[in-house]
């Protein structure tokens, strides 16, 4: 329902441009894995926020707000958190 959009668009609806457009570099470089990779890294830094909402409050962070943790920061730390997180094939395949 929520990360459709965010695959779907490769962040680009949401993400500074500078940002959306390395990812999308590291798509080419890394592979898929990237985008999941992302996704993960965004799940976990809103982790206790996302426990505490109810369902539609939920869908609504998961749209628009789940991606402030991001804007203000440092990109390339972000991108090394993001690089970081491996994900197996086994895990990728599933």
């Amino acid at each position: 329902m929520y990360a459709s959009q965010w695959f779907l668009t490769l962040y680009l609806y949401r993400f500074p441009l500078t940002l959306a457009t390395r990812i999308v570099d590291l798509l080419f470089f890394e592979g898929v894995e990237i985008l999941f990779q992302v996704a993960i890294w965004l799940m976990r830094s809103n982790e206790k926020r996302i426990i505490q909402l109810e369902f539609e409050p939920l869908l609504n962070f998961l749209k628009d707000t789940i991606f402030e943790v991001i804007t203000g920061g440092d990109m390339e730390s972000f991108l090394q958190e993001v690089l970081e997180i491996r994900l197996s094939k086994r895990k990728m395949d599933k």
